[in-house]
């Protein structure tokens, strides 16, 4: 999943935002079983070009 910021995060707001956004795909877990049930096994959240933090 990709989202963008519209400047740059500080580090504790960035790791804030990854946990956040994890915890809600986890948690939806009629989504976990599409992504599962369509070969997916990990879902990545990205903020930049940079750098992607993967929800395991």
């Amino acid at each position: 999943m990709d989202f963008r910021f519209h400047s740059e995060p500080a580090d504790d707001q960035l790791q804030a935002s990854v946990h956040k956004v994890c915890m809600a795909l986890l948690k939806d877990r009629d989504l976990i079983r599409t992504l599962s049930d369509s070969g997916y096994d990990m879902v990545s959240v990205a903020f930049d070009r940079r750098s992607q933090f993967d929800c395991l």
